[in-house]
């Protein structure tokens, strides 16, 4: 009976276990990943009456993080849905930020 159980559940063992595919590639997301980090280090830049104190100046973040999501035709909702992919596994995760932090720190230069 355990048997027969166990092999039953094998072919859905193995699709979860499967090499599944995020909803935007990572070759895709590397570059957002890196320009909004871009942009959530400018929005600490701006001086202004609101933000005299080098805050985080979140009404440029939204407006700078809005035109990233277009320029990669991206809508917020399928950001969130692959961000959410990442997180739930986090090697890739992981890999997609060192690849970005490597890219950051070659503009530094």
């Amino acid at each position: 009976m355990r048997r027969s159980l166990f092999l039953a559940a094998l072919p859905l063992l193995l699709l979860s276990c499967s090499d599944e595919k995020p909803p935007v590639s990572e070759a895709d997301m590397l570059p957002i990943v890196i320009d909004l980090h871009l942009a959530d280090a400018l929005s600490t830049q701006i001086k202004d009456s609101l933000h005299p104190n080098h805050e985080k100046n979140f009404d440029s973040l939204a407006v700078w993080t809005l035109r990233i999501l277009e320029k990669n035709k991206l809508s917020q909702q399928e950001f969130n849905q692959s961000m959410d992919w990442y997180r739930d596994h986090p090697d890739r995760l992981q890999k997609l930020y060192e690849k970005a932090a490597d890219s950051i720190d070659r503009m530094r230069k």
